[in-house]
């Protein structure tokens, strides 16, 4: 696929170097590659390049915040879940942005944060009947044991699933 960007020299085409956007994506979707792959490694080197040539010059231009993120944290090296907070506030930023699909980002944002923010409380309230627990003169029933237990053993589960996106 990549070999299409590349001219009769088989250097990589200067007319990418205008699609900012382009450049953009394709300095993302590099980051996706695996060992042996050249031709995406030249694609990172030339991508890279030219979005630091963008960061550098001090004209303003819509998508400079979101070079500039990119080549901090590329987005698939960041937790999903982390990095659409960023995107939504870049997609404000766009003139070009769809309403309706920026709406319903920030709806289901704002509704998964809410879910955690519960799985939280119902987490901080588990720990600390484990630490009421640590009176020796009291035993939990197996009813209340299993009921705490479902909520602090799966903490360690819960914290791998939490760094990769959702499928």
């Amino acid at each position: 696929v990549f070999k299409k960007f590349k001219d009769g020299n088989r250097n990589l085409t200067s007319s990418l170097v205008t699609d900012v956007p382009g450049m953009l994506s394709l300095y993302e979707t590099t980051h996706l590659k695996t060992y042996g792959e050249d031709i995406i490694e030249e694609a990172l080197a030339f991508s890279t390049d030219h979005l630091n040539s963008i960061v550098a010059t001090h004209s303003p231009y819509p998508l400079k915040k979101q070079v500039e993120y990119a080549l901090k944290q590329p987005y698939h090296k960041g937790t999903p879940r982390l990095e659409v907070k960023y995107y939504i506030s870049f997609s404000e930023e766009h003139e070009e942005r769809n309403e309706t699909l920026l709406k319903l980002a920030k709806l289901r944002f704002s509704i998964m944060q809410s879910i955690y923010l519960k799985e939280m409380k119902d987490l901080v309230k588990a720990y600390l009947t484990e630490v009421k627990w640590c009176n020796p003169s009291y035993v939990p029933t197996i009813e209340e044991y299993l009921s705490v237990a479902l909520i602090t053993g799966a903490t360690t589960i819960l914290t791998v699933m939490a760094h990769f996106p959702e499928g």
